[in-house]
């Protein structure tokens, strides 16, 4: 089928066959033909990032978000800082008015945490560069015809922008907020089940897709009506449809299991590292020894 593309491309365009993919969009690419699995990585390109921004040399860390980058006290520490730079030049800002102060205070304040935050995604690059994705075969019995998974979880009551996707209505409490992230994640999975079909994997069961609240996950087996819940956007009840059609299942999994908790709020470095490797993010020493 390949040799076929190839001689129509061939046949159409002037092209020089280079053999098999080895670096393409900065991407270095080694393939385990005997295990079906391919390996893809970034270390060159990673080299370059950190490069530009004189980060080369920098110490790597282990975890790619710091949790003290969200408390309160990393906030008071940055506004201690901000507070001291107006202290040097209160005599010029004195005729300010105070919102305008505040304004200005709270937005540098904001700037430096971003900043602090660029730096510890630098070092964990830094630390990471010689990781990369396995794609392929991870086990037995987990075929991608046969097997199709998918985790939903939500940050309740924290800001939007912490979200891996942004949910378009205000969550009143955490069983909702749990539900609206399984509504954008089953979206997700009937997309991602439409595209296999067309590359003819059609998928033989429902597509298990787990979250770690349990009532979020009885609200979309059960379509009883709910006071409670009497105000949830009707568009999100597209998961019952989806139980109903048998496309999807909704299942429970303990909250130190779920793999999206990596994308929802940082993680201690043990939790952090089992989840990374459990997605297929690894070493090239680990590649090549599975």
């Amino acid at each position: 089928m390949m040799r076929d593309m190839k001689q129509m491309l061939f046949k159409r365009f002037v092209m020089k066959d280079l053999g098999p993919i080895h670096y393409i969009f900065g991407w270095e690419i080694t393939r385990n033909r005997q295990a079906r699995t391919i390996f893809i990585k970034q270390k060159e390109y990673a080299k370059k990032v950190l490069q530009r921004f004189a980060m080369d040399e920098c110490n790597g860390c282990k975890v790619s978000s710091d949790p003290s980058l969200r408390s309160s006290k990393a906030i008071a520490h940055a506004s201690k800082a901000v507070t001291s730079c107006y202290r040097k030049f209160d005599v010029p800002y004195a005729r300010d008015p105070a919102g305008l102060r505040f304004h200005a205070s709270s937005r540098i304040t904001q700037e430096i945490l971003h900043w602090r935050t660029a730096k510890h995604g630098l070092r964990y690059l830094k630390e990471t560069m010689d990781r990369g994705l396995r794609l392929g075969r991870m086990r037995e019995g987990q075929e991608l015809p046969h097997h199709l998974e998918a985790f939903a979880d939500a940050d309740f009551a924290n800001r939007v922008d912490d979200r891996s996707q942004t949910e378009k209505t205000v969550a009143l409490h955490t069983t909702e907020a749990e539900y609206m992230a399984l509504s954008l994640l089953v979206q997700e999975g009937v997309h991602v089940r439409q595209m296999l079909k067309e590359l003819k994997m059609k998928q033989k069961e429902p597509s298990d897709v787990y979250v770690d609240n349990e009532s979020a996950m009885k609200l979309a087996k059960n379509q009883v009506f709910h006071s409670r819940t009497k105000h949830i956007y009707v568009f999100h009840h597209f998961i019952r449809e989806r139980i109903e059609l048998m496309q999807i299942n909704v299942k429970r999994v303990p909250g130190e299991e779920n793999m999206a908790d990596t994308f929802t709020y940082p993680l201690p470095p043990a939790k952090f590292e089992k989840q990374r490797s459990a997605r297929g993010l690894l070493s090239q020493d680990e590649y090549e020894s599975t």
